[in-house]
């Protein structure tokens, strides 16, 4: 997720491990939630080539929803691949920073 909309979800995040919800994020989202003292466990790109990868928990179907918001001031060939991962695998996806807030702040209250 791209810098300027890793804030956008702190709030929602923790509400949703507080429900009891299993977050995953990618190492930059993960070191940033983290430093908000929010929890979620670390699945690494698919260029770092280790394991737990986000590659793997989509291709095992291991996840239920994923939120990836596209770069807008950089190119970033694996946020397009892991999309594209996540409509081959038929893995609800959400690309819009406030729509995705919007859905996980939703997913807290109910």
């Amino acid at each position: 997720m791209p810098d300027q909309h890793k804030h956008k979800f702190v709030d929602e995040v923790e509400e949703l491990i507080k429900s009891g919800y299993n977050l995953f994020s990618t190492p930059g989202t993960h070191d940033y939630l983290k430093s908000q003292g929010v929890k979620t466990k670390k699945l690494y790109k698919i260029k770092d080539k280790k394991e737990p990868s986000l590659e793997t928990y989509i291709a095992e179907q291991k996840l239920d929803l994923l939120v990836c918001v596209p770069a807008i001031d950089y190119p970033d060939p694996d946020g397009y691949t892991i999309r594209r991962l996540s409509i081959d695998h038929h893995l609800p996806l959400m690309t819009n920073s406030e729509t995705g807030r919007l859905l996980l702040s939703a997913l807290a209250k109910y």
